[in-house]
């Protein structure tokens, strides 16, 4: 989804429903949500005070009363941060997460500023946002997982709360939650797959390559951004060292009409004289390092190793007819995740953090391992991670 009709129409001619609320940490209830669970509220304000957001499932005050409501917080620019959490105040004091970018705090200079506050219970996420809700200005975004989500499964009052100082808060709109996803043309919005086509050379992965990277999915599987990303499983793993056409590139060599199974029958009859060889084409790869989703490999023995496969690239590259436009550096890589959702605030920045630290370590703790790599084949993606090999596709 993209913002309403709504949205724009109160982003042009804002209703100006202004809401003055006293110090004290006073609420006051402003609207619904279109639907239990699911909505953005956009506010704006020019107050240096911090105010609140509050999302329950009823139009009573929520303050100190333990209610399980969904938080948002707009901190003031000195010594505190904007957050997002359960309960109002946040329940033992912490919320689930926190920014301290200054866009996202309360402006200092009077200018008005323009804040977005969305749940969704479809993909159970909570974000928080400045100027048009997008994925490019979310500023905190939070999976909620088990008891919590359903719990604000249910949310639909929406109330504005003033912290110690007075705050003043404008209601621009509340309007329907929209899809913050940033790969649709892989992933839908639950992080599944969606059908995906291309074309590449590949070796599949040796068994001890394999045992390094279920390591790293369980890892990856562990940490608290997991539920952001679309995690690939083990046995889904190649290593494309030369990938040739995807959906994304197809247009640069063919037109739209162009079947795709005629694409691949032209591509494999051009590689051919080259793949006839793969039953003795043999290199050999170690663990170089890591992030959070890419692991990087190395030729080995040195120059002579690197030195054959290149050559080896460039045979293929001729046979088919074009160069890819993937790097060296590339080609010896292997993604094993992609991030579906901004990976944005205090917590989720740190666990991609650790995550990048635990998966380097697995990777470079390979460094004097050497892999084995041989026989490499054509094949051809049926989504953003899974593959087969170009042959046993023909044959069904």
């Amino acid at each position: 989804l993209v913002p309403t009709r709504e949205f724009w129409i109160a982003m042009v001619e804002p209703q100006w429903k202004w809401s003055h609320i006293p110090g004290g940490h006073q609420e006051e209830y402003v609207g619904t949500l279109p639907e239990p669970g699911r909505g953005i509220v956009v506010v704006q304000s020019n107050s240096p005070a911090a105010f609140r957001v509050v999302m329950s499932v009823d139009d009573k005050d929520s303050r100190g009363t333990g209610a399980p409501v969904l938080c948002f917080k707009v901190g003031r620019h000195k010594n505190t941060s904007s957050a997002v959490g359960m309960g109002n105040p946040f329940r033992n004091k912490e919320p689930l997460d926190t920014t301290s970018e200054a866009d996202a705090l309360a402006p200092t200079d009077g200018r008005l500023r323009t804040y977005w506050f969305m749940y969704d219970r479809e993909v159970g996420i909570a974000a928080f946002g400045i100027e048009q809700p997008q994925a490019e200005t979310v500023r905190l975004l939070i999976p909620l997982e088990g008891m919590r989500r359903e719990v604000f499964d249910q949310i639909q009052f929406v109330r504005f709360a003033s912290g110690k100082a007075k705050a003043s808060v404008n209601l621009l709109s509340i309007t329907e939650a929209i899809d913050l996803s940033v790969r649709r043309f892989q992933f839908d919005k639950f992080v599944t797959p969606v059908p995906w086509h291309g074309a590449c050379i590949a070796f599949q992965l040796p068994e001890p390559m394999r045992k390094m990277f279920a390591e790293i999915e369980a890892e990856a599987r562990k940490t608290a951004c997991a539920p952001l990303h679309a995690i690939a499983k083990t046995e889904h793993l190649v290593l494309q060292v030369l990938p040739l056409l995807d959906s994304i590139s197809k247009s640069s060599r063919y037109t739209d009409a162009t079947d795709w199974g005629y694409i691949y029958e032209e591509i494999y009859g051009r590689a051919f004289p080259v793949l006839a060889s793969a039953p003795w084409t043999f290199f050999n790869l170690s663990g170089e390092t890591a992030d959070s989703c890419t692991a990087y490999l190395t030729v080995s023995p040195g120059v002579e190793g690197r030195n054959a496969i290149r050559a080896w690239m460039r045979a293929m590259e001729s046979a088919v007819g074009w160069a890819s436009e993937a790097s060296m550096k590339e080609r010896l890589s292997i993604t094993f995740a992609y991030p579906i959702y901004p990976i944005v605030g205090d917590r989720m920045l740190q666990a991609r953090h650790e995550l990048s630290r635990q998966v380097d370590s697995i990777v470079r703790s390979h460094a004097k391992t050497l892999f084995d790599m041989r026989s490499p084949e054509m094949r051809t993606m049926t989504t953003a991670f899974e593959s087969v090999p170009y042959s046993s596709a023909r044959r069904s």
